[in-house]
Order: C-alpha cells, then structure tokens, then sequence
C-alpha cells in the first residue's frame, strides 16, 4: 500500500500479544496513549538507526514522533 503514496494512516492500532496471543482484539492508539507514546518512540529510534526510508522522509511524522 505504499507505494500508493499514501500520506497519512487513517485506523493505527497495536495488539495485547500477552493478553491476546492470536490477535483477534486490536486496541487502538487512542484507547491507551501511554502504550502508544512508548510505541512509536521507540518505532522513531528503530527507523533511524536503520536509517529506513521512512526516517529519511519523515513519513508519517503526525504520527511518529521523529526526533
């Protein structure tokens, strides 16, 4: 769906691997901010010491919080 040029990601969710091994319950950002927060920081420092295209572009940056 990328390559689409998709410029913003409409439904974000993550799941409860421990509570919810087969995934069948997203839980979505809104619902547990902390988690999230967490989440995509840590997405953010993965992307750029991967140094990903998304770090480059800054994609999505509404979302991650890129430093």
């Amino acid at each position: 769906w990328d390559k689409h040029e998709v410029k913003t990601i409409d439904d974000a969710y993550f799941y409860d691997n421990l509570e919810d091994p087969y995934q069948k319950n997203k839980i979505k950002l809104e619902d547990n901010p902390d988690v999230s927060e967490k989440l995509l920081s840590h997405l953010a420092k993965l992307l750029e010491k991967t140094n990903d295209p998304w770090f480059k572009e800054k994609k999505y940056s509404d979302l991650i919080p890129y430093l």
